[in-house]
């Protein structure tokens, strides 16, 4: 799973990559920020709440669960924790931003709106991908 970090300005500063329990550093603009990565792994514990059944009380419960690297839930917990100081975080969904691409390759270059598409993508979460997406099969 790959993720892009933007800072507040929209300006892509570091890829990451969580593989086999880590964070990989992939690529960074921004001086430090691997070093950055590195002490909040080293220093923070990440917590998610968790919603249980009390069969007992006949309720839910919401408890606070500490999640560690490489947990299957750590690359959401980590991505909430960065936007938390102040980071965009975007995961990267190859597949469909190609389907979107081939969409607009079949737009003229200098359409205004294909270039307005073209500077936003990076920056769209996966719900705005995936509607812009529908749209342009809609149209094509």
């Amino acid at each position: 799973m790959v993720f892009s970090i933007f800072n507040k300005k929209k300006d892509e500063i570091a890829r990451i990559e969580f593989h086999n329990g880590g964070v990989n550093v992939l690529e960074s603009t921004e001086d430090g920020f691997k070093s950055l990565v590195e002490k909040i792994l080293a220093k923070e514990e990440f917590y998610s709440l968790q919603e249980d059944y009390d069969g007992a009380q006949g309720r839910f419960l919401m408890r606070r669960v500490q999640i560690v690297p490489g947990a299957k839930d750590f690359p959401r917990v980590f991505k909430e924790f960065l936007e938390g100081v102040g980071y965009v975080v975007i995961e990267n969904r190859s597949e469909i931003e190609e389907k979107i691409q081939r969409y607009l390759n079949d737009i003229p270059n200098e359409d205004a709106d294909k270039k307005r598409l073209m500077r936003e993508l990076p920056v769209m979460n996966y719900l705005e991908k995936t509607a812009l997406l529908k749209k342009l099969e809609e149209v094509s």
